[in-house]
């Protein structure tokens, strides 16, 4: 059974060409927040489209992810009005839709080399170094914060 509180099965993402997710904060423009839907993806080797606030994907490249965008049009990603971007990202699934089944399988194959990318980022070990490292480095400044303010 599918639903809210149960994971969809794996068979899902064999039969699918792209992960659609509309994260959380989709409509909250300063913040970017990526969350497990799109690490699902990810770990999954699956590219994905993501309905999230303008500049998310960029936000993603920061982490030494790659996104698709010299594949399909990601240019939504630019987009700050949230009904543009989010008509952008209707447009793009429409224009995924209507490509022929040979068509799909050629963009498949371009995605690949991404899709495997991501895929070793994310469990080889960079993406955890850099969230720890990111992580320590918020530690050490609410700290340091902690210390200026109790010892004033």
């Amino acid at each position: 059974m599918v639903g809210a509180f149960s994971p969809v099965p794996n068979e899902f993402y064999l039969d699918s060409y792209f992960s659609i997710y509309v994260e959380s904060n989709c409509l909250q423009p300063d913040l970017i927040h990526i969350t497990e839907k799109t690490f699902k993806a990810i770990a999954l080797e699956m590219p994905f489209i993501l309905v999230a606030p303008s500049g998310s994907l960029e936000y993603l490249r920061s982490y030494g992810f790659q996104t698709f965008d010299s594949v399909i049009d990601e240019s939504y990603d630019q987009e700050s009005n949230d009904i543009r971007r989010i008509e952008r990202v209707t447009k793009l699934l429409r224009d995924l839709n209507n490509l022929s089944f040979h068509e799909r399988q050629q963009l498949q194959r371009a995605m690949l080399p991404m899709v495997e990318h991501n895929y070793n980022h994310f469990y080889n070990g960079d993406f955890e170094h850099i969230l720890w490292d990111e992580f320590t480095s918020m530690l050490g400044k609410l700290e340091n914060d902690f210390c200026i303010r109790f010892n004033q």
